[in-house]
């Protein structure tokens, strides 16, 4: 699956709520609004939406990222193999409750979720700065020789 576009909501209102995106096997699939949303659930990004502000998340130990990435240099700016990667939380890099206003078109990001060999590639198209409606695409891609390290 490769550049499929996909939106997601993220108006700030009274009540703090979660828009989550995971996939299938037909690609992305947003839940706005979700109710049902805990720490727990699968999903690969979320925006987090509460009066103070709209943050973004990016599950699995995710990573902001520059330049072209195909699957193997994501899984490095995730799996640190190419020093700490360009990330956005000290010295993690993992993306975590990033400003939504500190987000620009282009801005990408990885994912590498090691129990299901999936890497995801997500690239911002755009961001609405008065409702906080996001545009993205995402690229997936399936590791299938992927194996974790011993630990």
């Amino acid at each position: 699956m490769q550049d499929v576009k996909f939106t997601v909501e993220g108006a700030p209102e009274k009540e703090c709520y979660h828009s989550v995106v995971g996939f299938n096997d037909k690609g992305p699939v947003v839940r706005n609004h979700d109710d049902g949303w805990s720490p727990m659930s699968h999903h690969d990004l979320d925006i987090h939406s509460c009066p103070d502000g709209v943050t973004l998340t990016i599950a699995w130990g995710g990573r902001k990222v520059t330049g072209k990435m195909g699957m193997r240099a994501c899984e490095r700016a995730v799996t640190g193999e190419n020093g700490n990667g360009p990330g956005v939380d000290g010295v993690a890099g993992v993306v975590n409750e990033m400003p939504l206003s500190s987000l620009r078109p282009g801005d990408q990001f990885c994912e590498f979720n090691e129990m299901s060999s999936t890497v995801h590639l997500f690239r911002l198209q755009s961001v609405n700065r008065s409702t906080s409606e996001t545009t993205w695409t995402a690229t997936e891609w399936s590791d299938l020789g992927y194996t974790a390290p011993e630990s």
